[in-house]
């Protein structure tokens, strides 16, 4: 009876790893398959631009204060659904410069500024990414959407984050920065993460070992103000201020 115990579970062992294999290949079939679909998605995102430009040119004030709200979302969900994931994983260097996802490395900072150009916004995305993280900050969004912590603890920033609600906000830390998307309690830390493991570009709860919840200076900045989408809208571009 022991024996076909232990035959059982060894069956058993041998049948999970193998089907957790299966689903470690399929994964990175997935992966690579939307890795190789990257250009033609950034088209996709820049023809929806278009037309939410076109709209916009013949709107009237509340048409256009219902486009806004259609932009956000538009792209919020292709940042969170369709351009992270390709993403993830991508080597991290301090000196990364990476345009292609799964290609090369790429910098904190060249993760911010590349995703940003991707999902339409008209940055210098060389000379954004060399900047601070609080310029970077401050030129994509208006200064009632910044938030400036010092030594703030973790159970205070989850607060911050609820009180200023859900989307996208780009984050400077210490020596970092990434975004963090907030879903009502779900807040992720999406970054090109040079902790080890990974090294690399990743999405993991705020809340760990990480480079968020270790920062003792974080400034915060929600993305998709109504000024710089406007700006998104006609194709504008979005000059660092510092």
């Amino acid at each position: 009876m022991k024996a076909y115990i232990l035959f059982f579970l060894l069956v058993s062992t041998i049948i999970m790893a193998f089907g957790q294999e299966n689903f470690a290949n399929d994964q990175a079939k997935v992966l690579a398959e939307k890795r190789q679909a990257y250009p033609k998605l950034l088209e996709s995102i820049d023809q929806s631009r278009k037309k939410f430009a076109e709209r916009w040119a013949v709107a009237d004030a509340n048409q256009q204060a219902a486009i806004l709200i259609e932009a956000r979302v538009f792209i919020e969900k292709s940042l969170i659904d369709d351009l992270f994931p390709c993403w993830m994983g991508t080597s991290w260097d301090f000196n990364g410069i990476s345009q292609k996802p799964g290609d090369g490395a790429i910098a904190c900072g060249y993760f911010v500024s590349t995703l940003l150009r991707d999902v339409g916004y008209k940055v210098e995305r060389a000379k954004l990414a060399q900047q601070a993280s609080q310029i970077i900050i401050k030129t994509m969004t208006t200064d009632d959407q910044i938030k400036i912590t010092s030594h703030s603890s973790m159970e205070n920033m989850v607060q911050v984050f609820k009180n200023r609600g859900d989307g996208i906000y780009i984050v400077g830390l210490d020596s970092h920065t990434g975004f963090v998307t907030v879903k009502g309690d779900v807040m992720t830390f999406v970054h090109s993460n040079y902790y080890s493991p990974p090294r690399a570009v990743c999405a993991e709860p705020i809340q760990g070992k990480n480079p968020f919840a270790d920062s003792r200076y974080r400034v915060i900045g929600k993305i998709a103000a109504d000024e710089s989408l406007k700006l998104w809208i006609k194709g504008e571009a979005i000059k660092i201020r510092k």
